[in-house]
């Protein structure tokens, strides 16, 4: 049974201990971390004190746009004015809809559910309400305060601790529908790969997920990096958002598995699936790329695909480093220009379509051969001396399925003898 304790805050220990900043109300919340649940106070607390949790992975890739595109690796925290004005932007286009109806419902209902805040003012929880209220209070100064738990424990500010809490609070209570697929492979790499904050185990354990699915988006959000460096815009993770790369780099994972011990291959059909995710292309991507497995089966994929799929890459690459070199447009701008490319574009459909069709009819000459091979394994695993211990009406049904089958043998026979 756990034991459950109202917690008493010394507000004189925050950063949030002014008159008139944090006001006691009669509400509490019940949370629950690291195996230990707590009743806390919950505070109304004044919107300019507090801040947004830059590792929120709901806005990883936002975050790392702005950074690249502003030449900056981490956000001034001196003027809090300034920086949540650049993150509330991502907290809006994180899920646009979903933000209205919380600024709707808040609107018409207050704040329902309180949010989660660290001593010095860094939301945890609640980032949306928190958004939801500071453009709200541009309306009224009804809205001017944010209802929260202030997390009193001694958490140190390091980015471990505040990775720990932000992924516990957000996603290791319940699943959350706004976290994008994208999203979360970026907070899987850079928690576990880049910047090895956590062990794959850590990371299961702190979001209530099966160590194999963790093990499995570890894995994909690598192949992830690999399709940004080979686009040549390494760890710019908005493009891979912009690209919706979810789907064809999960498929593409798939096929590569396949190929584990033949690391040659492997970086083959790397290096085409890389070229048709990054093109525009009139088929769904997630599905192009599921059929090009067939198509790596077959032997045309070395001799005739593969070399074709090779020089439109290498072209593709060659038209980023150069546009890269020639102008200052934006890596966005940039990767749609050469997208745009329709003679590439076709000459990579045509290609495809070409393969594809190839690969069809071979695998339907080849499919009454696997028939009629399997037929033959059926029949030999019929067991003789079982045969011969029959009662003899067992033995007049397979007798007439033996002339059925002798029947449709002639037929064949006649057909392959014309």
């Amino acid at each position: 049974m756990e034991s459950i304790q109202t917690q008493e805050i010394n507000l004189m220990n925050t950063k949030l201990r002014n008159t008139g900043i944090v006001t006691e109300t009669k509400q509490t919340k019940k949370i629950s971390f690291e195996g230990k649940a707590d009743i806390l106070k919950v505070y109304k607390i004044r919107l300019d004190q507090l801040y947004y949790n830059d590792k929120n992975d709901r806005i990883a890739t936002y975050v790392n746009k702005y950074q690249i595109e502003h030449g900056i690796d981490r956000f001034d925290f001196s003027d809090l004015k300034k920086y949540n004005k650049i993150i509330e932007e991502g907290i809006r286009q994180s899920n646009p809809s979903e933000y209205e109806n919380t600024k709707q419902n808040i609107k018409v209902n207050g704040q329902q559910e309180p949010g989660i805040v660290l001593k010095d003012g860094r939301v945890i929880d609640g980032n949306r309400r928190f958004t939801c209220l500071r453009d709200l209070s541009e309306e009224s100064e009804t809205y001017n305060y944010f209802y929260a738990v202030i997390l009193d424990r001694n958490y140190d500010d390091s980015e471990k601790s505040i990775k720990l809490l932000e992924l516990w609070f957000q996603q290791g209570l319940e699943p959350r529908v706004d976290y994008g697929p994208i999203e979360r492979l970026v907070g899987v790499y850079r928690d576990i790969e880049k910047n090895h904050l956590l062990t794959v185990k850590e990371y299961a354990n702190i979001t209530s997920t099966k160590l194999s699915t963790v093990k499995k988006n570890l894995e994909i959000a690598k192949l992830m990096v690999e399709f940004l460096e080979f686009i040549k815009c390494p760890e710019q993770f908005y493009i891979a958002k912009e690209l919706s790369l979810d789907g064809p780099i999960r498929e593409l994972n798939l096929i590569l598995k396949r190929y584990k011990d033949d690391k040659i291959k492997q970086n083959k059909v790397k290096f085409t699936g890389f070229t048709y995710i990054f093109m525009p292309s009139k088929k769904d991507k997630t599905r192009l790329i599921r059929g090009m497995k067939e198509i790596v089966e077959s032997d045309l994929f070395e001799n005739e695909f593969l070399p074709e799929v090779q020089d439109i890459g290498i072209e593709i690459v060659d038209k980023i480093n150069s546009e890269k070199k020639s102008n200052k447009l934006p890596t966005t701008e940039i990767i749609n220009k050469v997208k745009s490319d329709v003679e590439l574009k076709t000459t990579l459909d045509k290609s495809y379509q070409k393969a594809d069709q190839k690969t069809k009819i071979a695998n339907l000459k080849s499919k009454p051969m696997e028939l009629l091979d399997d037929a033959l394994k059926n029949i030999d695993g019929l067991d003789k001396l079982i045969l011969g211990r029959l009662k003899a009406e067992q033995k007049k049904e397979i007798a007439k399925s033996c002339n059925a089958i002798q029947a449709k043998l002639s037929e064949i026979m006649q057909i392959v003898n014309d």
